[in-house]
């Protein structure tokens, strides 16, 4: 129980699913699976985002800036194993989320911006990894739908800290428009999450499953709206349902060309 509740503390399962981002862009570009280039990667990711987390428990609390730097250096090492781009992009994520919690601190919308940037960087990670350094624009369509995704997961995290947030002077959406309306915005972005998804897929199976995908999802918004179920299992849910999406777009889309 002491190790699930220092887990829990330093987010290391949150830590863990984010690092599945940069994963699903390396799956989506590489011409070849390597493991060597996987371990590192997700390694690389993983400490990066335990840094971020960190970051910010310091600027809640003015605590942890000496384990978010060590974090962060160990990510970079870790990194600079396949080449110097690998090892200096954590430090780009993690600027990106020094001015994400400055913002926070100052006013509304530009957290919002600089979190959906921050997914951005995260599917890119995964990107140069892929040795395919692919920058197109259907690439940024694919990391728009995931980053899209995210920060509406993010506008639900808000709703659920609204108190904690209102008590910090954190000056964010939900704490500014109410939970109805925040509810409504991060529904919209998880809808162009789908819609995004669904254009940059040409399988058939796909076409299919992402409009399930996206009614299941708005049964529980609607039944989270009426309380009828917790935000907790809510988030559950969209976390597994878009990791599982991720995975289906990789196994039709982009695994038979890597195995032909």
């Amino acid at each position: 129980m002491v190790l699930l509740s220092f887990f829990i503390k330093l987010r290391v399962f949150e830590a863990l699913f984010l690092s599945g981002i940069p994963v699903f862009g390396y799956f989506m570009f590489t011409e070849t699976l390597l493991f060597s280039d996987l371990l590192i990667l997700y390694a690389s990711s993983f400490l990066c985002a335990l840094s971020v987390f960190a970051l910010g428990d310091f600027f809640s609390s003015k605590n942890y800036l000496i384990r978010s730097v060590v974090l962060l250096t160990a990510s970079c090492t870790i990194g600079l194993q396949k080449g110097f781009i690998h090892g200096i992009f954590p430090l780009l994520i993690f600027a990106n989320w020094i001015f994400y919690y400055t913002s926070r601190k100052l006013m509304v919308l530009p957290d919002l911006i600089l979190h959906f940037f921050g997914g951005i960087l995260q599917f890119y990670f995964g990107v140069i990894f892929s040795d395919n350094s692919n920058f197109s624009f259907q690439t940024f369509i694919l990391a728009s739908g995931v980053s899209l995704a995210f920060t509406g997961g993010y506008i639900v995290d808000l709703v659920q800290d609204i108190d904690e947030d209102k008590d910090l002077r954190q000056k964010n959406l939900s704490s500014v428009l109410g939970t109805k309306i925040s509810m409504f915005i991060s529904s919209a972005l998880f809808f162009s999450a789908y819609l995004l998804m669904y254009i940059n897929t040409s399988n058939n199976i796909l076409k299919f499953l992402l409009p399930v995908a996206f009614l299941t999802h708005l049964v529980f918004i609607l039944s989270m709206l009426r309380k009828k179920i917790a935000i907790q299992l809510y988030r559950m849910f969209y976390r597994i349902n878009f990791a599982v999406l991720c995975i289906g777009i990789f196994a039709f889309e982009r695994l038979p060309d890597i195995l032909n």
